[in-house]
């Protein structure tokens, strides 16, 4: 294996980490070894997305471990904002840190504790809002430390406090073309505290030969509110796990999921809304248009424990079929133990309206450019669920972007 646990000491060694770091991260290596590869055949999770062609150990990290995004926003931050790299949150507020680092869950969120590099921290005071959004941008990388493919382990961590507010934006672009296939384990952890918001967006451009995995899980305190955004357009194989945690009473959280493959690109989301406070309410919209060989996958599971009472949940899974190959699957997942709330779901799976791209072509407009209309019609009252019009619009173009580089025919 590339990977061992002399790997996970030499990351640590190389950032001088405290003693809670490096035992934090050789803990998460244990789990890894301990837990099992998924399996289509025995995890439910993992029914519909065979990894079973996937080799870890034909993966190293990338040179120097190198990962670092590129940070971005406003010049000048309200006073008391942090916004760098996790490495240097470490130093610099470290008790921060050490509160919100998750125990690992599941194999590939193990790996990432275990190997992170590269990554963001943003902190928001209390009462401060953040008016510009922040980003972070993971472009191409330099090569593995030998002829390994590369691997890649980004890690965010966000902490909005009290009444504070901010939007942020985590872009994984393109890798290197120059490799045959590079892994990507990618994990962001959001703490929302009492009466906070946040705009979350998490744009997913890998290369088609990327082996993408993440877990975007969000933790909302008392009266807050947060709106998480994903769109996955990249990856040859990309399963993501976007769980909100409704911990306090008067939560919202909004979940808006656009999905675009071609080829054979294959992408699973599975989501949870997990509402632990009476009085909160969640919403999902997963749009999905799959072309060529590819495939899209939801799983969405709403649980209501007793605690949860006069809470709402809806569930909203919608795809569009552009070719005879491409696939689709929506599996919404109600566990309610709670006597008085209120869970529905609705889903939709079909082919472009055939009379509607004949009225369009019949007024001249060619067939490639009356599916693009249609598609990006069908993906606009998800796109127009985003609060934050900056993000709107630069989701909308994304979404432009990859359309025109769609195969046709």
């Amino acid at each position: 294996m590339a990977f061992t646990r002399e790997t996970v000491e030499q990351v640590s060694a190389q950032r001088s980490e405290p003693s809670w770091l490096r035992e934090a991260r050789l803990q998460a290596w244990e789990a890894f070894e301990r837990i099992p590869m998924p399996d289509s055949q025995r995890d439910e999770d993992w029914r519909r997305t065979d990894i079973s062609q996937l080799d870890l150990a034909a993966f190293a990290r990338t040179r120097n471990g190198a990962n670092a995004p590129e940070l971005s926003g406003p010049e000048t931050l309200p006073k008391g904002v942090v916004f760098n790299s996790l490495e240097r949150a470490v130093r610099d507020c470290p008790d921060l840190v050490r509160e919100h680092l998750e125990p690992a869950a599941g194999k590939f969120m193990a790996l990432n504790a275990a190997l992170w590099s590269g990554g963001a921290f943003v902190y928001v005071p209390p009462d401060v809002t953040v008016e510009l959004p922040l980003q972070a941008t993971y472009g191409a990388e330099s090569a593995a430390t030998s002829s390994a493919a590369p691997a890649l382990f980004p890690r965010t961590l966000i902490v909005v406090d009290r009444g504070g507010s901010l939007t942020f934006v985590d872009h994984f672009g393109a890798d290197s073309a120059a490799v045959a296939s590079t892994l990507s384990s990618a994990h962001t952890h959001i703490v929302v505290r009492d009466g906070a918001r946040l705009q979350y967006v998490s744009l997913q451009e890998r290369d088609e030969r990327t082996w993408h995995f993440s877990t975007e899980r969000a933790v909302i305190g008392r009266d807050a509110r947060v709106d998480v955004v994903i769109a996955a357009l990249g990856g040859g194989l990309s399963k993501s796990y976007v769980e909100t945690v409704l911990a306090g009473p008067g939560t919202e959280a909004n979940i808006v999921g656009l999905v675009l493959t071609d080829g054979r690109q294959h992408v699973d989301h599975q989501t949870l809304q997990e509402h632990r406070a009476p009085h909160t309410t969640s919403n999902l919209l997963l749009k999905s248009a799959v072309k060529g060989h590819s495939q899209s996958i939801f799983a969405g599971l709403v649980r209501m424990p007793k605690e949860a009472q006069q809470s709402d949940a809806f569930q909203e899974a919608r795809a569009l079929l552009l070719s005879e190959h491409a696939k689709a699957d929506a599996i919404p997942k109600l566990e309610i133990i709670a006597n008085d709330v209120r869970c529905t779901h609705a889903g939709a799976i079909g082919q472009v309206d055939e009379e509607q791209k004949f009225y369009l072509m019949s007024r001249g407009i060619p067939e490639r450019e009356a599916e693009r209309l249609i598609v990006t019609g069908f993906f606009e009252p998800a796109l127009e669920r985003i609060p934050v019009e900056a993000i709107r619009e630069s989701t909308r173009r994304a979404l432009a972007a990859r359309l025109g580089t769609i195969h046709h025919g």
